[in-house]
């Protein structure tokens, strides 16, 4: 499997090493260092699979010359102790092939260092002949100097950094390995995959070996042991124990899982038996309670009635009496044989035998045990009964499970009628509570408004004797204060009374909607009844069908109970889309029935004096009031002026005074008698009716296609697709119901079908 393997090393002066040497070694070629004289030739070596020269767009052409690269790199370097280069030695996946590892190798360098400036001599080894056969490796050989276009940079900033940047920069880089690998292996469909991190950060349970390196690895190649080479064998021998020993725990987790699932398979098996003995157990426990009942029946029927009443008093506890006819017999000998041959028994009767049937089809014979009778009596009585008219065993299971059914429904009927009663007594009382809560809101309701209006006038009438006291205010000026505030305080009391009916009006409408809900309650409620009963109807079916029983008189029934309600459905959506709105606003009829169920005094017909009434009255005596106290100050008035001499000027002036007072006084009361009267109605404006947009007629179209489709399917039809039609549409099919909608989706198909051919035409 590919391995993760990323060696990172400097190439310096202090360590005695030559750039021009390694990058020659590393390329497999021969170089001359320029700085020393000296020629490094490494061409006879062999394993060179790729070499390469990789530098940023805007390097100098001389850059791809290795030994001109690594010479002027030398030489960019004055000090004796100067890193020269960084060389990264990659383990290569050798799942890839010689092409992939390239291209990986390339993505890597680009990534990591010449979109950074960097130049990068790449070098692909092959593995060694005598070494691990998977050992494809890359020496990548990385510029100290970002490499500008004038030649290497006058300084490396960049590159001085502090032990705790160097260790990040080269975890970034490792990561950056680990991705682009993992990327490629993934690109070209192989699932290995490496990881940076250590055995124990991975969570593997292995001892690491130590790198051998190449003096160590050549003593192993000649045949002897190296110190390393003991070491990682005692490692291996150590992991080696380890998987053995791990392998032993999976395996003994293995079983034990498999020991835990057959128990847990024996539990839940055991749980089913348990249930499926606890179901026959409560099965035979209805059995016996059915037998024990009948049997109960049988002995009170007989204990109670004559031997000529024994058939009408076992019909009146669902039971029939019957006789076994001479075929019946034969088939009940034929059912014996087979049974006894089988190892099981059934009973047998013989012909003339007296039987009771029961509901559930069970045949009961009339002996000592089921009747009380002792032998004799038993005789004596069995043989006063007249068997004329008794019917055969299948008639009686017939009639008898048919009187069981019956019995049945019956009882549902009368629980669904005690249910139906409950409710509506409990209905009853909630529309009694919400009506005394009504009253007392409403009662509650008025005296507040009754209240703040009364505290208004008591304060407004305070505050303006107040300020007529305070700022000396002549009688005609307080005369005129009072009649504008008297008005104020009946267009007050006019407001309070219209707030009142308001009230009223809105108790009503709550009422109004208590009351559909309710209703909306009880059709719920009459239709889980109904699917009860249709229920109960299709259950009783499917048992006189299990037993064999054909009952035409129960067809009828079983075919109501049974059929879709898909025309149910339809009628209500359309009734409910297509009924008229009733106008919200209460009726005197609506509120005269809401005020006789309340307890409530109706209002009467008759138009009953209003506050604004009031207030006009008022305003005229008022009226009345300035008239007289102006003739009887005119009077005075003259008075003095024939002392004085000036009688024309001051009753004049007098006259003006009092038409002044009284005009505003006569327009106020004027406009807010129009203001509250009104006016004469308005003449109705006759709307036309807008023609369809585009869009709506699209609708149409739509709603249209959709209920036809959902009359082919027998579905249901949306109500929302019958709001989309048109207004005059939706009142004819309210009027024609079902069979006008039907002809109208007939001619819609046909004009479908003239619009395809005309379609058809044109193309």
């Amino acid at each position: 499997m590919a391995i993760f393997h990323l060696a990172a090393k400097v190439v310096s002066r202090k360590a005695g090493q030559s750039v021009v040497a390694k990058a020659a070694y590393n390329a497999r070629e021969e170089l001359a260092e320029e700085r020393t004289g000296e020629v490094k030739d490494y061409s006879r070596a062999q394993g060179l699979i790729f070499s390469g020269i990789y530098t940023a767009a805007n390097a100098p052409e001389w850059a791809h010359d290795r030994a001109q690269l690594w010479n002027k790199a030398d030489q960019a370097e004055k000090r004796k102790d100067a890193t020269l280069a960084r060389e990264y030695e990659l383990a290569l996946p050798h799942e890839l092939t010689n092409e992939q590892r390239r291209f990986l190798v390339q993505d890597f360098v680009r990534e990591s260092f010449t979109r950074k400036g960097y130049a990068a001599d790449v070098c692909i080894h092959a593995p060694d002949r005598e070494g691990d056969e998977r050992n494809y490796h890359a020496h990548i050989l990385v510029t100290d100097r970002r490499l500008e276009a004038d030649g290497f940079a006058a300084d490396k900033k960049e590159r001085k950094l502090k032990s705790p940047n160097r260790k990040a920069e080269l975890e970034a880089i490792r990561e950056k390995w680990e991705h682009l690998a993992n990327r490629h292996l993934e690109r070209y469909g192989i699932e290995a995959r490496i990881d940076r991190r250590s055995l124990k950060d991975q969570g593997i349970d292995r001892e690491a070996t130590e790198h051998l390196g190449p003096y160590a690895t050549q003593l192993e190649r000649e045949g002897e042991e190296s110190e390393r080479g003991n070491t990682n064998r005692d490692i291996e021998a150590r992991n080696q124990e380890r998987e053995e020993a791990q392998r032993e725990y999976e395996a003994a987790q293995a079983e034990r899982e498999q020991w835990e699932e057959r128990i847990a398979q024996a539990a839940i098996q055991k749980a089913e038996e348990d249930q499926k003995k606890e179901r026959e157990a409560k099965q035979d426990k209805a059995k016996n309670a059915e037998l024990s009942e009948t049997a109960a029946n049988i002995r009170l029927a007989v204990q109670l009635s004559k031997s000529d009443e024994l058939a009408p008093a076992l019909k009146e506890r669902c039971l029939v009496l019957s006789q076994v006819n001479e075929q019946e017999a034969a088939a009940f000998e034929r059912a014996a044989a087979f049974a006894e041959e089988l190892g099981h028994h059934a009973p047998h009767y013989n012909a003339g035998e007296l039987v009771i049937m029961n509901p559930f089809g069970g045949i009961h014979r009339l002996t000592a045990r089921t009747t009380g009778k002792t032998r004799e009596d038993m005789e004596k009585y069995l043989a006063e009964i007249k068997r004329e008219n008794l019917p055969n065993t299948e008639q009686g299971k017939k009639e008898a499970v048919l009187l069981g059914q019956e019995k049945q429904r019956a009882e549902l009927l009368a629980k669904q009628e005690q249910q139906k009663a409950e409710l509506e007594k409990q209905q009853a009382e909630r529309k009694e509570q919400r009506e005394k809560q009504a009253r007392e809101f409403e009662e509650k309701a008025k005296q507040e408004i009754d209240g703040a209006a009364s505290s208004k006038h008591y304060s407004d009438q305070f505050r303006l004797e107040k300020h007529l006291k305070e700022n000396n205010i002549g009688f005609f000026g307080r005369t005129a204060a009072r009649v504008k505030q008297f008005i104020g305080h009946k267009i007050d009391e006019h407001r309070a009374e219209q707030r009142k009916e308001k009230l009223h009006k809105t108790i009503v409408e709550n009422e109004w909607s208590n009351q559909d809900r309710d209703e909306a309650r009880a059709k719920r409620q009459d239709k889980a009844r109904e699917r009860g009963q249709a229920t109960v109807e299709i259950r009783q079916a499917e048992a006189r069908e299990k037993m064999g029983i054909h009952a035409p008189e129960r067809d009828e029934a079983l075919k109501a109970a049974q059929r879709t309600n898909t025309e149910k459905a339809f009628s209500q959506s359309a009734a409910k889309t297509t009924q008229r709105q009733e106008n919200l606003i209460p009726t005197e009829a609506k509120e005269a029935e809401l005020a006789e169920k309340m307890n409530v005094p109706a209002e009467p017909k008759e138009r009953k004096e209003s506050g604004l009434d009031k207030a006009m009255e008022a305003v005229g005596k008022g009226r009345e009031a300035i008239g007289e106290a102006g003739r009887e100050a005119q009077r005075s008035i003259n008075v003095i002026d024939k002392a004085t001499g000036a009688i024309g000027g001051l009753s004049n002036g007098v006259g003006s005074i009092l038409d002044g007072i009284a005009r505003p006084v006569e327009a106020f009361a004027e406009g807010i008698a129009s203001l509250f009267d009104g006016g004469s109605p308005a003449p109705p404006i006759h709307r036309r009716e807008r023609s369809p947009t585009p869009d709506q007629i699209r609708e149409a179209e739509r709603a249209l296609t959709n209920i036809n489709q959902s009359l082919k399917r027998g579905d249901d039809i949306d109500a929302a697709d019958l709001r989309n039609l048109p207004k005059s549409q939706l009142e004819r099919i309210r009027e024609g119901g079902d069979e006008y909608l039907m002809k109208m989706c007939q001619n819609w198909e046909i004009q479908q079908r003239e619009r395809e051919k005309e379609k058809e035409r044109e193309r």
